[in-house]
This record gives structure tokens, sequence and C-alpha cells, in this order.
């Protein structure tokens, strides 16, 4: 027989609110582990899309605008009123804002990637998925200490600890920490100061008593700060004039430099305190997760990324704060019958101000300040049941009523000294917008035990994200009288069909998934160049398809190989749109307002393909004592568009990265020294690619860190 140590361990995730082997879970889900995390030097939730093919990362101006996309969804916009597709969940409590989802990767035991919608279990706008993330919990066994020290390319310093102090057999809690800092990726020519620097701290703490047998409190509180010059696009192509302007920068695919003179800056503040209740009553568990979080953003970009005073502010200070409550019954997991039902409330509060002034290129000065407030309120009540009809066919039913309501209101005033409002925009009185909904959401399937090691299923899902509220600096009061500030409801109903199978004495895990997903009323954003504005709509409807694999192989003892793919065709189905800049009638350009129709037009940020390969092999170095590894990785994705408009310029070419680390630590595990590489073969792409709409035929792009090779080395000690 195959020697024990050579088996594939099992993995647990709670992909259905419940601790089960991953191998038994009708749901889509991919796994990061910490193991995977550091080897890979993964920081960010940005990056996870390296090792999760079907998952990708939405660049923008500033954190408010981006976001997560999943299976070719996912939210980009800058409106207050419009809450995420891809909903963040840390330790149970979800994130009410995409901009709260930008954070390190420290402290992790895991990250689940929920493929699909999610909203049955997982709570509030999970219509395209739900990132799951997982932190370590405190543990009663001992104490344990754990730093590491790391330097890289662009002289980037980062600096974690972690502290497990267990206090008795009941008590215990951890403390787990960061520092980042990091050079610019390119310079400002205009002042000669850097562009992209990083800057960053947070803390967490979590502590964990048993006052009695059957109950359990974990109590959890974080705070994370962040400094930097995110997001600045540098010039791609330039026009004639915008080359003479932006000299001695000169616009290319590789450029990180720029030439601008309004103070580029990201100030965030987020934290919050949870607690955690577990009371076994018997036979079943009561859990109740409390949460408040808060959420502070304060940025400024140059709007037309030149040396000009055409838009020398564009800013914003947005202030959040939420509270949630989960209260869920849950029976054991052995039971023929097994269930969840439970109640949900959220609460979330987000007040903004933003400025956009300049001249425009006219002789006078515009300008125009926006304040703005949106309350919502949600309830939901769910349950999910699986019901086990013989020991090897299941069938999964759930239903989630869900009730929403937001209350806002809208107010624009010239600024000071300016002679008109911004881009004409008329100063407007505080103005209340108004929505309310009611949902009621389903899940139903069934899950086949083809034989010990084979498990297919297949389940049908609907999900639902509520009304979004245009709050944009553009809206007019004509908007909100007709009732075009409020978009519908996003929908979404959801086929998807898997097997999940492990042969070759658990040495080969093998799962495949299709899936067909319909959405009704999407809620997109588009720019409309002519016009310089953002314009926020249902998008009809949508549909994304595709196939995902996940194939894990171990050999040998030590040596494991693993291949995650993606095959994602993510089209709108019918939705009318602005015209990208140049784009004639013979491509489908007509009309006054000059519009184009989208049908069968692939969603921005949804690449076609994407897969990762990777490779480990740790082994015994007898000579001096220590144990090794090798880590070799490759990402592919394929042509990316980047505008919902089609614009051909904005295409991102099919691009590969190939990463990989070493590293050596002594027989006990306390002390480790690694290497590592990333992008080794220098491979550029872009993150976003946009049309700079005040210089007709230029183009800007972020070039993320990794958009070059990036070299480290990281010592680390645990005790």
């Amino acid at each position: 027989s195959l020697p024990a140590m050579a088996q594939i361990e099992t993995v647990v995730v709670t992909a259905e609110k419940r601790a089960e082997p991953l191998q038994n879970v009708p749901v889509s889900v991919a796994v990061v582990g910490s193991q995977a995390l550091q080897r890979t030097d993964i920081n960010s939730v940005s990056e996870l899309q390296v090792l999760v093919p079907s998952i990708t990362f939405s660049d923008s101006a500033n954190s408010r605008g981006q976001g997560l996309n999943v299976r070719g969804i996912g939210t980009q916009n800058f409106s207050d009123g419009v809450e995420p597709s891809v909903s963040t969940v840390v330790d149970g409590v979800v994130l009410g804002r995409q901009a709260m989802s930008i954070f390190d990767l420290v402290g992790i035991d895991r990250v689940e990637v929920l493929r699909g919608p999610q909203g049955m279990l997982f709570g509030k706008n999970s219509s395209a998925g739900v990132l799951n993330i997982v932190t370590r919990k405190p543990d009663t066994n001992g104490d344990e200490f754990f730093g590491s020290a790391t330097y890289s390319t662009l002289n980037e310093v980062k600096l974690q600890g972690s502290a497990n102090l267990a206090f008795s057999d009941d008590a215990a809690a951890n403390v787990t920490g960061y520092y980042l800092n990091r050079d610019g990726t390119g310079k400002n020519k205009f002042d000669n100061s850097g562009v992209n620097d990083d800057g960053q701290w947070a803390l967490r703490g979590r502590f964990l008593y048993n006052p009695t047998p059957q109950l359990q409190l974990l109590l959890t509180a974080d705070y994370e700060s962040i400094d930097n010059t995110c997001c600045v696009l540098t010039p791609r192509s330039a026009s004639p004039v915008y080359a003479a302007v932006i000299g001695p920068v000169v616009a290319s695919l590789h450029n990180r430099d720029a030439n601008y003179d309004s103070h580029t800056f990201l100030k965030q503040h987020s934290g919050g305190v949870s607690l955690e209740a577990d009371y076994d009553l018997g036979h079943d568990t009561l859990t109740s997760i409390t949460a408040y979080r808060g959420f502070h953003d304060y940025d400024n970009n140059d709007g037309d990324l030149s040396p000009l005073p055409l838009i020398d502010i564009n800013n914003a200070t947005q202030s959040q704060s939420q509270f949630t409550e989960e209260l869920r019954l849950q029976s054991p997991g052995t039971d023929r019958l097994k269930y969840t039902v439970g109640a949900f409330f959220f609460s979330q509060s987000v007040d903004s101000k933003t400025r956009q002034s300049g001249t425009l290129g006219t002789p006078n000065y515009l300008g125009s300040n926006v304040t703005r407030s949106i309350d919502t309120t949600s309830y939901a009540l769910f349950g999910q049941a699986t019901y086990s009809i013989t020991d090897s066919f299941r069938f999964i039913g759930g239903l989630r009523w869900t009730h929403d309501k937001v209350n806002s209101w809208f107010e624009r005033s010239n600024v000071t000294g300016a002679v008109a409002g911004f881009l004409g925009a008329a100063p407007m009185a505080r103005t209340p917008i108004k929505a309310k909904d009611n949902n009621l959401s389903y899940k139903v399937g069934a899950q086949y035990d083809l034989t010990k090691s084979v498990m297919a299923y297949a389940t049908l899902t609907t999900g639902y994200k509520g009304d979004a509220i245009n709050l944009l600096n553009n809206l007019t009061a004509a908007q909100i009288a007709s009732g075009q500030a409020v978009l519908d409801p996003e929908r979404a109903k959801a086929y998807e069909a898997g097997l999940r199978t492990e042969f070759w004495d658990d040495r080969v895990i093998a799962n495949v998934t299709g899936f067909s997903t319909r959405y009704k009323n999407f809620q997109a954003q588009s720019f409309d160049a002519t016009t310089l504005n953002f314009i926020l709509s249902n998008a009809g409807s949508l549909r994304t398809k595709g196939v995902e694999a996940d194939v894990e192989v171990q050999p040998a003892d030590g040596l494991s190989f693993s291949a995650n793919g993606a095959y994602t065709k993510a089209q709108f189905v019918n939705y009318t749109s602005n015209c990208y800049p140049g784009q004639t009638v013979a491509e489908g350009c007509s009309g006054t307002p000059a519009r184009q129709s989208l049908a069968g037009a692939t969603l921005s940020n949804a690449p076609k393909f994407t897969y990762t390969l990777n490779a480990d092999y740790d082994f015994p170095v007898p000579a001096i004592q220590k144990v090794g590894y090798l880590h070799v990785s490759y990402h592919h994705t394929s042509n990316i568009q980047y505008s919902n408009n089609q614009n051909p310029n904005t295409i991102q070419k099919a691009y590969g990265l190939f990463n990989a680390s070493t590293g050596i630590e002594t027989e006990d595990g306390k002390y480790a020294l690694s290497v590592f590489v990333k992008n080794l073969f220098d491979k550029h792409y872009a993150s976003v690619i946009v049309a700079n709409s005040l210089f007709a035929g230029s183009y800007n792009q972020i070039l993320p860190e990794d958009s070059r090779r990036l070299v480290g080395v990281s010592l680390s000690g645990h005790f």
C-alpha cells in the first residue's frame, strides 16, 4: 500500500456555514491556505487572481472604485449607493463596502472563494460570489510566537508578527500585526515624487473563552491604516497635444512615470469589533455573531493626468459605519436531515463629500461640491437543509427572504470662487431619494455519491442584490423626479453541476464544475467621453457560463502538483451603452445621443481563459540538519477587455506570470530563510487601461507592482 503521508490532506471549509471536507460540499469552492500565500508572497486580496483563476481584481483610480469579479461578474463604480456583487466576509462578518476588502492577508488560516450566487447563507449582496476569509483562532494548547521580516525590490520592507497566549484550558488569545512600506513604482516628473508607493499597518486581536463546556465566546478586534499615492494612471499612448503637455514623460506600454500637478493620495482607515458566541444545545448549536465596523477614506487624484489645471482637484471623503447581527441554529452534520436556519440584520450609514474643480480648458474656474448620505437597513430570514434519502443520495433545498430599505439624500453646490459648476452641473438643494424592496431567493439541488470517492451534484440557485441609488456627481433633479436615480435590484438565476473525485489512494483530487448564470438588471457603470460623465444604469440582462477545474496530485511524500483553470464566457444579452471614442456608424455607433448595442459583447475584466500551475517539493537536507522546499508556479490570463463599451484600445493582451520561491528551515521549525521571485521573466501587463477623455486619442494605464520582476528575501522565527 502507499504510505499515508503521501496522501493529500483533507481540506476543511465553511462554505455552508459548517466545517466540512471540501470534497463533500456541493458548491464550487477554491481554497487558498496560509502556506500557499506565504510561498507565493501573496499579500493582498488584489493578488488572489494569481492563485484562483475564477476571480479577477478590477483596478481603479482609487480604492472606492476597485472591486472583485467572480466568473466575470463584479461591481466597478464610484457611487456610494451601489454595493458589491461579490461579498467579502471576514470571520463571519459581511463588509458593506467593496473598498473595505482591499487589505493585506496576514494571520490568515485560509481564503475560500465561493463561486456563483451565495446569498442563501452568506448574507448581503453575494449575487456573484463570496470571498470568505478565515483568520487564525486562538489556541488553548500552548504559547506560540512568530515573526518575519521581508525585503524585496522597490525597497519594500514588510514586518509581520503574531503571538498566541494560552491562559488556561478554557482561555487563549492571539495578536497579529504587520507593517509594510514600499517605494513608488514610478516618478511624477512634475516634482520628482514617487507614484504608487505603499504604506500600511494593521493589528488584529482575538480572545477565546469557554466559560462552560457548552458555551464558547470569540471576541475579535482589528484596525488597519493605509497611506499611499494609490492609484496613479500613467500615459500609455498620447496624441501629439498630450505628448507635448506631459513631456519629458514619453507614453508607452511600459511607461511607469507621469507628469501632473495635483497631489495624489489615499488615506484609508478601517476597524471593527465582533463577538461570536456558540452554544451547544445538546443536539443543535446556536450561533450569534454581533459586529460593528467603521471605515474612512480620503483620496484625491489628478483628473486630467497632466501639469495643466484642467481638473486640479478630484477628491472624496467617505465615512462608513455598519452594525450586523446574525443568529443561526444548526444541526449536527451527521444527521440524515441536516439544516441551518437563521436571521440576519444589517444596518449601514455612508456619508461622503466630493469636490471636482478646474478650468476644463476654458478661461474660467469651474467647480462643484457634492455631499450625500445613504442609510441602508436589511432584514433576512433564511434556511437551508440537506436530506439524505439514502446513504448515497441527498436532496438540497433552501429559502431566503430579504427586506431592503434605503434612505438617502443628495446636495450639490458651486465651489467658492467658481463661475459655474463643474461640467455645467447646476447647484441642487438637498433632495431625498428612497427605495425599498422585498425578495425571496431559493436553492434546490441534489447530491449523489457515485462511489465512495466520487460525488456528483446539481443545483439551481437564485441570487439577489438590492436597489442601487445613483449618487454620482452628475446626478440631475430630473433624474430624481422621474425615478431614474433608483436602479432596480440585481437578480441572478444560476445552474451548476459538478463532480468531486478522489482516487489513487487519495493521492489525486480532481474536481470539475459547469455553470450557467443569467443576471437581470445588472447594475453597470460606463463612462461617456463626449460628456466626461459616468453613467450608472441597469444593463438589461447578461449571462456568464463556463467550466472550472481543480486538480491536485501528490505522487510521493513531499512532492505535489496542482492545476486550476477556468473557461468563462461572460456576455451582455441586451444592453445599450455609450460609444467608445472614435467609434463610427459602421462600428455600431449611431443616434442622438450616440449609442451602441452591446448584445453579445464581453464584460469588462472577464478573460475567457485563465489557469494556474503549481509544483511544490519539500525535502530534507541531512548534512546540515535542515529542511528545504522549492515552489514554482505559472499563471496565464487570456485577453482582457477593460471597457464595457468594447474600446479596442483598452484590451490587455494575454500574458503569463512565472513565480518561484525556495527556502530552508531548521528541523525543529524555529528558523527559516527563503528567497522568492515574482514575474521571473519580467512580463509586462496593465491592471486597467482607460481613455483620457480630455486629450482625444490618448490612453492611460495602471501598471501594478508585479508587472515587473520582483525579487525578495525573508527571514522568520517560530517559537
